[in-house]
């Protein structure tokens, strides 16, 4: 996460995001809520769960501070995947996020029956909670692959709890959709899903849901309407300031009169304002 400080920041501002899921963020307990915070951009906050067995892992979310997020401990644990679940209150209404990272077998040396057995067990916590359900995440499954067994497996998991897969198309550059947004059928709370821009080796996954925006809270700003001044009468003031027709011999008289010269010019031309945004 650290290495894509700037493009974790550009995409939410550039696509105006209330939230951002991220798996392998490669944070630690230490270190980890001060390196999000050098991520987030005004008006975001975030969360995180570390690996702590071992480098790599991580998951985390990046909220607008509008919306309430909070982590909520589980009874579960096991080998084949990592969680994280958030519950998210938008007004009226709850939803129950969870992240999800499965990485690939050889780096856990758990077989992909064994995940699907480990995934099967977590659904059957996770289906009964209250609030709206939406899972997401990196499943490191080729879902796309119709004939792939394990792609039929967890299908037929889904299917059995009840619940629906929204991605469809590559969610990773070697053309396989990897990371998945489920939720439960009967919460009918996606309301569209489309791949995004490309984040390292893998797309950004885009999710509409069924939920009011809190309303952000408003702050004041200060500002100058530097596109009104008329260019050509600034310069002709500028030109007649003491700084042009009067230089003082000294450096430091020099540098007084260039900042209260041009500060008292732009204060002239465009004044300080503020207001409530």
């Amino acid at each position: 996460l650290n290495k894509r400080t700037n493009v974790i920041s550009h995409h939410l501002i550039t696509h105006n995001l209330d939230l951002l899921a991220v798996t392998e963020t490669w944070l630690n307990s230490d270190s980890g809520d001060g390196d999000l915070l050098n991520v987030c951009p005004a008006g975001y906050s975030a969360v995180h769960s570390p690996r702590l067995t071992k480098r790599g892992g991580g998951l985390a979310l990046f909220h607008r501070d509008s919306i309430r997020a909070e982590v909520v401990a589980t009874r579960f644990s096991c080998n084949s995947f990592e969680h994280m679940v958030v519950l998210l209150r938008l007004n009226s209404i709850c939803i129950r996020l969870v992240i999800v990272y499965r990485p690939p077998s050889q780096s856990t040396k758990c077989s992909e029956g064994q995940f699907l057995s480990d995934f099967s067990d977590f659904l059957q916590l996770i289906v009964v909670s209250g609030g709206k359900l939406l899972i997401v995440g990196d499943f490191n499954i080729h879902t796309d692959v119709g004939a792939n067994p394990t792609a039929i497996k967890f299908q037929s998991i889904l299917h059995l709890f009840g619940l629906s897969q929204h991605v469809h198309g590559p969610t990773h550059l070697d053309g396989h959709t990897l990371d998945l947004v489920i939720s439960r059928k009967a919460d009918n709370v996606v309301t569209d899903c489309s791949v995004s821009d490309l984040i390292c080796d893998h797309f950004a996954v885009h999710t509409f849901v069924k939920a009011h925006r809190p309303p952000r809270p408003r702050k004041k700003i200060t500002y100058r309407e530097l596109h009104n001044i008329n260019e050509e009468n600034f310069l002709s003031d500028m030109l007649a300031l003491p700084l042009f027709t009067a230089s003082a011999p000294d450096i430091s008289d020099l540098l007084i009169q260039y900042n209260d010269g041009l500060s008292s010019l732009l204060d002239a031309y465009a004044p300080v304002r503020t207001k409530m945004v």
